[in-house]
């Protein structure tokens, strides 16, 4: 079973092309771009 979330923390650092977060999975969060993150393969 899932455990369930209630905080998802994201930090964003354009400067050095990083995205950090936690809190959900990776699969959960490509999910929800509205572009779509180049050169990224990921079959979840």
């Amino acid at each position: 079973m899932k455990k369930l979330r209630k905080r998802i923390y994201i930090k964003i650092n354009p400067d050095n092309n990083e995205i950090i977060y936690s809190g959900i999975e990776f699969a959960e969060f490509i999910k929800y771009l509205e572009q779509p993150i180049e050169n990224i393969a990921y079959k979840g």
